[in-house]
């Protein structure tokens, strides 16, 4: 799958795959490559998930807190932003990365995703033995013939790390109920549900998933307006039905997660129909397009 900049022709060339093995699909959402023959820059926004990046060419690089420009390792651990981040890659850039299910990473890894994404520089003990696994793994990706034959490494990497490890029965019943509700849904009943105080509940979820539970919630409900807006039964809606549907109490509250999360009202959003596509099709947008 390719797609273009009207401004510049500027190409990135973007491929997902889903994960094979039946034990990996719980875990894993899917692993995808990206590459840019000229380079440019894109946005991410928030999905609620994070994943593992081998940057194969190029460089990979991003504002840090201080504006200065943060270069992403040739691997590394990835995603549960806030809010929208700018990434720019260099010309002959290419990337190979697995998308994990909120707080997939840590049956791999051994360690809670909220602990990795809190690292301190502190190395973990095994981290010489994981750094030679990971080196000798990005060098056999590199050497890959395909983007099928990666996938299929990366698939027996990940089969080799599975560690078995019991994940806490109330996060996974709390992440089921905001998937099956999109969203709508509250701390306080999530907490009631499940027979913990929102203490509690905000504990488990920032150790396990990386987000608070609230956060989960906010993003979920704000992902499924993305992806749901241009198609039935919400095409047709005025700004505040389609509030209304997601579960929202009114359009303010709407208005306000969608800025906080996309940078932009969804007015403008809604208003640009390449921006809605490439974000619906590909999680990320293209800076030509978000910058209308």
């Amino acid at each position: 799958m390719v797609f273009v900049t009207q401004a510049t022709e500027a190409i990135l060339e973007y491929c997902s795959h889903p994960v094979t093995h039946p034990l990996l699909e719980k875990y894993i959402d899917c692993i995808y490559s990206l590459s840019s023959r000229e380079g440019g820059s894109y946005y991410c926004v928030p999905n609620g998930k994070c994943g593992l990046s081998f940057v194969l060419n190029g460089q990979f690089t991003y504002p840090g807190p201080g504006g200065e420009m943060v270069q992403v390792p040739r691997y590394a651990v990835f995603g549960m932003i806030k809010e929208p981040l700018r990434v720019y890659v260099s010309a002959g850039f290419s990337e190979v990365a697995i998308v994990f299910k909120p707080h997939g990473l840590q049956y791999f890894t051994g360690r809670p995703v909220g602990d990795l994404l809190r690292w301190d520089g502190e190395a973990p003990t095994d981290s010489v033995r994981l750094e030679k696994e990971l080196n000798a793994l990005r060098e056999e990706l590199l050497a890959a013939a395909h983007f099928p034959a990666r996938c299929s490494r990366l698939e027996n990497f990940l089969l080799q790390c599975f560690c078995n490890r019991r994940g806490d029965s109330r996060v996974d019943a709390a992440m089921a109920r905001i998937n099956a509700a999109n969203g709508a849904t509250t701390v306080k009943r999530l907490g009631e549900q499940l027979r913990v105080t929102p203490r509690t509940l905000h504990t488990l979820f920032t150790r396990n998933v990386g987000l608070s539970p609230k956060e989960c919630i906010q993003i979920t409900r704000f992902y499924k307006s993305l992806c749901h807006r241009p198609a039935a039964p919400f095409a047709g809606k005025t700004l505040t039905e389609y509030a209304y549907c997601l579960g929202y109490c009114d359009q303010s509250h709407f208005t306000n997660d969608f800025k906080r999360f996309a940078g932009r009202s969804p007015h403008r959003y809604f208003a640009c129909s390449a921006l809605t596509n490439d974000f619906y099709r590909y999680r990320r947008w293209l800076t030509q397009h978000y910058e209308k």
